[in-house]
């Protein structure tokens, strides 16, 4: 490529490729994708960040700046490899709207599909043990781990805080109707 060549390119995010599973994957879609840009000589496809989202979902605003969004692991490929079946990603319901990704929905429903994927990946395989030994990913792992349990933690002291607040107000609201129905009947007795 020369540096006075003029060319063309496009912008678009992989989570925009079409998909039965609520974001756009690393899979055949973006192949197919890849194939009609060199069929039309666009050169360039920037694709936005592919790294990991957080809160906000804004790769952006990412944990990690090495670490790839799972989101964009092709669950067609998984049931090709024996990971998954068809029917626990239909069965997981993860697509809603072909113009928006629901990310809610993918953190409750997707990630619960990869973890099943991985637990039943062969992690004796020789390609992932060396992937493991080089060690690229501890520290990003690691991070996600802890913030994992943090979340966990968060979350379970907030809902004790809720439900005790959610007492007291209940209570409150008793003892004012109690008070209110109290006060009304006195008054009713007083009258007659």
């Amino acid at each position: 490529m020369n540096k006075n060549e003029r060319l063309s390119g496009i912008l678009m995010p992989i989570s925009s490729l079409p998909s039965p599973y609520g974001i756009g994957t690393l899979g055949k879609a973006s192949y197919d994708f890849a194939d009609f840009l060199k069929a039309c000589h666009v050169k360039i496809w920037q694709m936005l960040p592919l790294n990991v989202t957080s809160y906000g979902d804004s790769p952006y605003q990412s944990p990690s700046s090495t670490g790839l969004n799972y989101y964009f692991i092709d669950l067609d490929i998984l049931i090709e490899k024996g990971l998954l079946t068809k029917e626990e990603c239909e069965d997981a319901h993860l697509f809603y709207d072909e113009r928006r990704v629901d990310y809610g929905s993918l953190f409750a429903r997707r990630i619960p599909l990869l973890k099943k994927a991985f637990s039943r990946f062969n992690h004796s395989d020789p390609d992932f043990l060396e992937f493991v030994k080089e060690g690229k990913y501890n520290d990003f792992a690691f991070f996600m781990t802890m913030k994992t349990i943090t979340m966990t933690t968060t979350t379970i002291m907030i809902m004790k805080t809720m439900t005790t607040i959610m007492k007291t107000i209940i209570m409150t609201t008793i003892m004012r109707m109690v008070h209110i129905i109290t006060t009304a009947a006195c008054m009713i007795l007083s009258i007659s």
